[in-house]
């Protein structure tokens, strides 16, 4: 049996306004990615070429709430080996919270910390696994 989507119609319509607004402001490109890239756009510049990739998140809490910022070990992986696979290319986490929007550069030899955590609000068992803990303090965010 499929795993459960608990995307929805609206975190997929903030992700696109985010996307925009993050175009916009950098004058780049934001192309959706299919699923199988495990990242969310793909980042071009004026004449088309890749930069980077780009994970966005929307979230419901200010930028401060928090020491950390929780993401699935899997997706950071993910994230890690494609700028690592595509030498001249990034990595970007970009983040939506209620009082700015910020974007952090995801590389090798972070100082984050991999703990169990995730969801339990839902009941699915999958919803809980391996997270990277990303110090909000990290000199690799921006506030945009």
């Amino acid at each position: 049996m499929p795993r459960p989507t608990y995307e929805t119609a609206d975190n997929r319509g903030a992700e696109t306004e985010f996307a925009d607004r993050l175009s916009k402001i950098s004058g780049k490109q934001f192309r959706k990615l299919p699923k199988a890239y495990r990242a969310d756009y793909g980042v071009l510049d004026a004449a088309g070429y890749l930069t980077a990739f780009a994970e966005l998140k929307c979230r419901t809490n200010e930028a401060g709430r928090y020491e950390t910022y929780i993401l699935s070990l899997h997706k950071w992986l993910s994230l890690l080996n494609l700028a690592r696979s595509a030498p001249g290319l990034k990595s970007l986490l970009f983040v939506r919270f209620t009082d700015c929007d910020m974007v952090y550069r995801v590389e090798d030899g972070d100082d984050v910390a991999i703990k169990w955590g995730g969801r339990a609000d839902r009941g699915d068992w999958q919803d809980l696994e391996p997270v990277v803990h990303i110090p909000m303090g990290s000199k690799r965010w921006t506030v945009l």
